[in-house]
C-alpha cells in the first residue's frame, strides 16, 4: 500500500467506511458526498462473492473477496459498485 501512497502528497484527511449492503444493482460508493484524492476500495474479506466497481454506466472490475486497489478520484460518489450475486461488503478508506 505504502509504494502509492509514497507518491501522493500526505493525507490531512482520511475518512473511513463500509457499505454492508451492495447488491446486484450498481450504486454509488457513498449516499453523501466525501471529496478525496485517493480512495482505498476493499472487497470485504468475509464477502461470498466479487465485487465489482466503476462508473455510473458500467462496472467491469471485480474486486475477489479481500482484494484491495487504490483509486484516484475526487469524490466518492464517483466510484459505483455492485455485487456478482446476493449481499456484499465494501470497505473504503478516502483520503483528502
Amino acid at each position: 500500500m505504502g509504494g502509492y501512497l509514497a507518491h501522493s502528497p500526505v493525507a490531512d484527511v482520511i475518512r473511513s467506511g463500509r457499505r454492508e449492503d451492495v447488491t446486484v444493482t450498481a450504486s454509488p460508493l457513498t449516499n453523501s458526498s466525501i471529496e478525496c484524492g485517493l480512495i482505498w476500495l476493499q472487497a470485504d474479506e468475509d464477502n461470498t462473492d466479487s465485487i465489482y466497481w466503476g462508473g455510473p454506466d458500467g462496472q467491469y472490475n471485480a474486486l475477489v473477496p479481500g482484494q484491495t486497489i487504490p483509486l484516484t478520484i475526487s469524490n466518492t460518489t464517483k466510484v459505483y459498485v455492485r455485487s456478482r450475486s446476493g449481499i456484499q461488503t465494501v470497505n473504503y478508506a478516502a483520503l483528502d
